[in-house]
């Protein structure tokens, strides 16, 4: 009977589980038909995932409210609307914002930080001063200013959760993205912060300037700086870990919600209740410092289990959170009794007044922005205006004040929802289905003269390749087992579904047409295609783990920088010397110690960090060579020469088989080749591969008339001069380096020959135990293979 009795109490909270399962069957829904779609050859839907949820929740509170109670989806969308706010903020707050975070480019968001902060600080203050004003006096209902102030807070920022999962969607490019994410992230701290001022004036509270400067300094401020030591914390936990997928994943998201619980709700500590901290800020100050010292810890094994599970969870969350929030708007609005058929012209009419603020606002601090950072052109103006998205954040702060019976009567709380409920469904279903199109219009996602030549050469390149795989596949009908088990495949269905037709796909992109291309544009495209060939070669070497986190991260910040200049000049070399300073200052500091046992520390604490540094330099430096000399091998197949040929042939086709040995003889001063380093670990075609990319620049270099051959081939004669000239002056830096720090050159190449025979000793290990030749517990790495760690470990210093 008590069990009896105390049923009842379970169905809401069963319902809200029911309801998030609905929601995630919705969204998988949505996926799955969007990627069934285009197999129907009808036009692709314009319409972001995100907008579908909202809208799909919006249905299903309409058909619940409007059309009788559904099983349990009732019963969850009330237990939902019961939740207190700041529940679903401790739920989804730190899973969107350390997702969103980690997926900036740490470099662009360092160059484009002006541009950012003038927008999340500056620009979110004038639109909550604009929005306040409209609430005061064009708004007719005569709200004071303290409610006023409430509504200017909640939609003075824009949205992160909506904001990023839209940019993603529509194809934006990485600036734009960065620059827009970025800004939207920070400005929900800053509007957290003007929310809790605005709740405080009009709870009541006596505020004063110097409280309200006080409050903002220590919110802002310190909020960030506890975000700047969470984030410190985890790096430092990061670097500690090796191999360890669900240990590095779980320091990232403890750190996250351990943060959010210390600076939002002080549970564990209920004393630092009293600091006024921003969570929000917090967060993503924890984020940025993640991806710029944390996020290359994270050992090569973990990097996809951790990016996967953070897509998955961003994936997850987005999709409650605009479900929910559909769902909830839909309930509200329904039961609201104090609205009218005006507040919904209303609502419409701020909606064009919000997208004239932020216009206004961006306008005011454009004199600035276009002269900072990457330097915001009217078109990135345009763009970002527009990517102005009201969602979930403000969804929940106005959840929150239509609970709080202290902020205000019944009749304007639920006016506040009502207008910023219609706020967030119409700038994410009208903005958000218009942005890709917008992009279209301004040219963003058009294709230059150069990329558009190289991706004509590759798409033929890909169709003729087809082309003699299947005649290969024909001639081998005789050896291959499953044609002798089952019989001769159907050859004419064969090349019907192996057909893909890629130059087909380039005839739908703006621009796909030939057209000139002049000589500056041609040597700009292949500068920067051989940065991002050198920055995959550095990728593969820290997969390899040939090179450690601090010194992946020096060589990856230089190609970043050096790509933000290819309009130039090719400039990768000077950009890796302007990080080389720590080796220098060093043996300036140990030079200038005094001799006093006192200070005999102090001498081996900066004797240890130089020879740290000089190690790294070394590894750089090296890589740097070896990673220019494989671009210039690809690039020089354009010349389709035979000095050309010659050339990648002594070079070889990967730098694992060819420039891998050529660092040990490099770094050590030993000529030929280490055998041992020959083989690749992976099971990768890397000659083939090559090979198809040599076909690819020798289609794009024969294709055109006989004077874009000729501009083409003195780009090439350029870029590859300019390339010889960076790898000589490197060269040069590493004999400089080994003749000064001759023990560092070797201890690198020792660590370097140790982990690839280490790589191939537990590759053999895991070939035995697939094969049943040994057990689980036999073939365990780190009791086979001891020193297997303790070397990785020596190399991430």
């Amino acid at each position: 009977m008590a069990a009896e009795a105390n049923q009842p109490s379970l169905i809401p909270a069963v319902s809200a589980v029911y309801f998030v399962v609905v929601s995630i069957l919705i969204g998988l829904a949505t996926v799955t038909v969007g990627g069934l779609w285009p197999s129907t050859h009808l036009p692709s839907l314009p319409v972001p995932y995100t907008a579908l949820q909202l809208v799909f929740g919006l249905l299903v509170g309409f058909c619940n409210v409007a059309g009788g109670a559904v099983a349990y989806i009732s019963d969850g969308i009330t237990a939902w609307q019961s939740i207190n706010p700041s529940l679903i903020f401790a739920v989804f707050l730190p899973t969107l914002v350390m997702a969103s975070a980690l997926e900036l480019n740490w470099h662009m968001l360092k160059r484009a930080w002006a541009n950012v902060a003038l927008l999340a600080f500056v620009g979110t203050f004038i639109n909550a001063v604009l929005i306040t004003i409209v609430g005061r006096f064009v708004m007719p209902y005569s709200w004071s200013w303290s409610e006023a102030g409430l509504l200017g807070s909640i939609l003075s920022a824009t949205d992160p959760v909506a904001v990023t999962a839209l940019m993603s969607a529509v194809g934006a490019s990485e600036r734009l993205q960065t620059v827009i994410a970025g800004e939207s992230l920070v400005n929900d701290g800053v509007a957290f912060v003007l929310f809790e001022i605005a709740e405080q004036w009009q709870a009541g509270d006596r505020l004063t300037a110097g409280s309200v400067i006080g409050f903002t300094f220590k919110a802002s401020f310190g909020g960030a700086g506890m975000g700047i030591a969470f984030g410190l914390a985890a790096s430092l936990l990061l670097s500690l870990m090796f191999d360890n997928p669900v240990g590095e994943l779980w320091v990232i998201v403890v750190a996250a919600y351990s943060l959010f619980m210390v600076t939002d709700e002080p549970l564990l500590f209920p004393r630092l209740q009293i600091l006024g901290l921003s969570a929000m800020l917090a967060l993503v100050a924890c984020g940025m410092v993640v991806i710029a010292f944390g996020r290359a810890f994270i050992s090569p094994r973990a990097q996809p289990f951790c990016r996967h599970w953070w897509r998955w969870a961003d994936w997850t969350a987005n999709t409650l959170i605009f479900f929910l929030s559909g769902a909830l708007i839909a309930s509200e609005v329904y039961k609201s009794s104090t609205l009218v058929g005006k507040d919904w012209g209303w609502a419409v009419a701020l909606w064009a007044l919000l997208l004239a603020i932020r216009a206004a606002g961006i306008t005011l601090l454009y004199p600035l922005t276009s002269r900072l950072g990457y330097g915001m052109n009217w078109r990135d103006a345009i763009i970002v205006t527009w990517a102005g998205l009201r969602g979930a954040v403000g969804l929940v702060l106005a959840l929150s004040v239509r609970n709080s019976e202290d902020l205000g009567s019944q009749e304007f709380r639920e006016r506040l929802f009502f207008f910023v409920s219609l706020q967030a469904l119409l700038t994410v279903v009208l903005q958000g289905t218009t942005m890709q199109p917008l992009l279209r219009v301004l040219g963003f996602l058009d294709l230059s003269g150069a990329e558009r030549a190289v991706q004509r050469a590759a798409a033929q390149a890909v169709d003729e390749y087809g082309k003699q795989a299947e005649g290969e596949l024909e001639q081998q009908r005789q050896i291959s087992p499953w044609q002798a088990l089952l019989g001769e495949p159907d050859w004419q269905r064969v090349d019907a579904l192996g057909e893909l037709g890629v130059e087909k796909l380039l005839e739908g992109r703006p621009g796909a047409a030939a057209t000139t291309v002049s000589l500056e544009e041609r040597i700009e495209d292949l500068r920067t295609r051989a940065l991002c060939v050198t920055l995959g070669a550095y990728e593969e070497m820290y997969d390899a783990q040939f090179l450690s986190p601090p010194t992946f991260n020096r060589l990856k910040d230089a190609t970043d920088a050096a790509m933000d200049g290819v309009g130039s000049r090719f400039d990768s070399w000077r950009c890796l010397q302007a990080r080389f300073g720590w080796l220098a200052r060093l043996q300036r500091v140990q030079a200038r110690l005094p001799r006093s046992r006192w200070l005999a520390w102090a001498r081996a604490a900066v004797s240890a960090a130089r020879r740290i540094s000089a190690d790294r330099e070394v590894a750089a430096t090296a890589a740097f060579v070896l990673a220019h000399r494989y671009a210039a091998t690809h690039l020089a197949a354009l010349l389709d020469s035979a000095a050309a040929a010659q050339q990648a042939k002594s070079l070889g086709v990967s730098w694992r088989q060819t420039t891998l040995g050529q660092t040990s003889g490099m770094i050590s001063g030993t000529t030929g080749w280490r055998p041992l380093l020959l083989t690749d670990v992976e099971d990768i075609d890397w000659a083939h591969r090559d090979a198809l990319l040599a076909d690819v620049l020798s289609n794009l270099h024969r294709s055109g008339s006989p004077e874009q051959q000729q501009l083409r081939e003195q780009a090439l004669d350029s870029v590859l001069a300019e390339m010889r000239q960076a790898e000589a002056a490197a060269a040069a830096h590493l004999q400089a380096l080994r003749a000064a720090h001759p023990h560092s050159a070797q201890r690198v190449v020792t660590l370097q020959t140790a982990i690839a025979l280490l790589d191939r000793k537990v590759d053999l290990l895991a070939a035995l135990q697939s094969a049943g030749m040994l057990e689980q517990r036999e073939s365990a790495c780190e009791q086979a293979v001891p020193q297997y760690h303790t070397t990785r470990q020596a190399l991430r210093r």
